[in-house]
């Protein structure tokens, strides 16, 4: 091999040698890309989940609301009715 041929062969080795390392450095940063936005998946994923639990928490806060407003107005009817009929026997 001619000194020429080796000069030649070593400057495309350093240009490979670059392309590589060009190569390793966009892999690393996507695989650190990748971990970022599975990381934030993740973190929206517990939220979701979370206010998805908070909403079916309040929708049965809100029916047993429901049902004790509906029992107090029931009994506030019967208090009314036992009432009347004080008053008027008191008549």
């Amino acid at each position: 091999m001619s000194d020429e041929q080796a000069s030649d062969f070593a400057s495309r080795l350093k240009t490979l040698d670059w392309v590589v390392r060009i190569g390793v450095g966009i892999l690393v940063g996507a695989f650190g890309i990748g971990v970022w936005v599975s990381t934030i998946q993740i973190a929206v994923n517990k939220n979701t989940e979370l206010q998805e639990s908070d909403q079916a928490r309040l929708r049965s806060l809100e029916l047993s609301n429901a049902t004790e407003s509906e029992k107090l107005r029931n009994i506030l009817t019967i208090v009314d009715r036992i009432d009347r009929k004080l008053n008027k026997s008191n008549e």
